[in-house]
């Protein structure tokens, strides 16, 4: 369960998961809007966690049910449906599972290689290559990519999550991310 047991109970986080909420509804509309239903590969979630749980996890997935259930989600699975999910590997015995209906599932890659296709009907041009250093300059920003390409740009944008303080300029300051580490900045 990807959820802090105390997620809901923090005024920002709980503004945070509506947010999504209200995004569900906009990528349906807009993958019904370019023809692309058929990059929902599920319609609704499974979260589970063992019969025996660690007390992180317990409180996770609890944390993740009371938030399903004040927004009318989640049901039992059926237990033939634990058993298809695991393939037999383990019994819906095992486990004590919740759907939430709803919370479906996207395939990602094919929803940005088709948008990608389209971009590039635009003019829009994709770089597949890791950048390797941001430099600053006066008016601009150079980016040596790892083919040691090196680009130049107004702006710059880095999501490289705890990659991204390897890549700034010396002069810039970041708060600290780690990897393997969730880390929200607001």
């Amino acid at each position: 369960c990807e959820i802090e047991d105390t997620f809901d109970k923090v005024n920002r986080d709980k503004e945070a998961f509506h947010v999504g909420l209200r995004a569900r509804k906009e990528w349906l509309s807009l993958l019904e809007e370019i023809d692309m239903l058929d990059a929902v590969i599920a319609k609704s979630t499974i979260m589970y966690r063992r019969v025996k749980p660690t007390k992180f996890e317990l409180n996770n997935f609890d944390a993740a049910c009371r938030v399903a259930k004040n927004d009318g989600v989640p049901e039992d699975p059926d237990p033939q449906e634990i058993s298809n999910l695991f393939r037999g590997e383990l019994s819906p015995d095992n486990v004590i599972a919740k759907k939430f209906i709803g919370e479906y599932s996207i395939d990602i890659p094919l929803v940005f290689k088709t948008l990608e296709l389209a971009l590039e009907k635009y003019g829009v041009t994709f770089i597949d290559a890791d950048a390797s250093s941001i430099e600053r300059g006066n008016d601009d920003y150079s980016i040596r990519l790892n083919n040691n390409e090196k680009l130049s740009a107004d702006r710059v944008l880095i999501a490289a999550g705890s990659e991204s303080s390897r890549l700034m300029p010396a002069d810039f300051r970041c708060v600290p991310i780690y990897k393997g580490v969730g880390t929200g900045i607001s």
